[in-house]
């Protein structure tokens, strides 16, 4: 950061509790549909050959760096979203005023995943439902926001397909007893997201208002750090 006075966040490599080589993530990346989750989930470090610093689109909260001058400009996480794609966000707000991040591969924290709301449960579904909108509603290029309904309907189309078959993350809903409890956070984090569109509206405005990049500047950072469905689910085959 004192090298680089545009680098306004930097990020550590956080590994699994268990595996100090299993990446959790390693800065963040987005889905279409405004879901967020960690660059190379579940890769092993030592096979990927990283330098000590690799540019990212946002860093993991987990452990991370912001410069105060940034967050001076920009301020900090959004207390709306409580938790979960807060720093999506954030790190959204940052490169928008033209701030940079990066991951110092060196810098290594072990995490324990999903500790907060555990890993499938009815909290967790509500806020990640909710909050991935309030993501999207507030930093998506315009072009990208007009198709976060469809991109969302193919989200669900996938998973349902990952839950059925037992693959990724839908073979762990698969085998949880009661799903009524998470079917109705996922209906109240819909229904929340659309009740509070107004007030997400206005701080979107206000992002664009003082904007430092064109959208053709954050399309292209949001297809150099895409993240498909596939990789957000975890499948272990294709999902055409």
């Amino acid at each position: 950061m004192e090298n680089d006075p545009q680098i306004g966040m930097v990020g550590s490599r956080t590994c699994v509790w268990d595996n100090p080589d299993i990446i959790d993530t390693l800065g963040g990346r987005i889905c279409r549909d405004g879901m967020s989750r960690g660059a190379f989930r579940g890769q092993s470090f030592s096979s990927l050959n990283l330098p000590d610093l690799v540019p990212i689109l946002y860093p993991s909260p987990c452990a991370a760096l912001y410069r105060r001058s940034m967050l001076d400009e920009v301020g900090f996480f959004d207390d709306d979203f409580f938790a979960y794609a807060e720093d999506t966000d954030l790190g959204l707000r940052a490169r928008w005023m033209g701030w940079e991040a990066v991951a110092a591969t060196n810098a290594v924290v072990h995490h324990l995943y999903s500790a907060t709301g555990g890993s499938l449960s009815p909290m967790k579904v509500f806020l990640v439902e909710r909050n991935h909108y309030w993501v999207a509603v507030k930093n998506f290029p315009i072009s990208w926001l007009l198709f976060v309904p469809f991109w969302t309907l193919v989200r669900f189309a996938i998973q349902f397909k990952a839950v059925f078959a037992g693959q990724g993350t839908g073979e762990e809903f698969q085998s949880d007893v009661n799903r009524w409890p998470l079917l109705k956070a996922t209906m109240k984090g819909h229904w929340e997201a659309l009740a509070d569109l107004p007030r997400m509206i206005r701080k979107r405005k206000e992002i664009m208002r003082r904007k430092q990049v064109d959208e053709i500047q954050m399309c292209r950072l949001f297809r150099q750090y895409g993240l498909s469905f596939h990789d957000l689910f975890d499948l272990s085959i294709k999902v055409k």
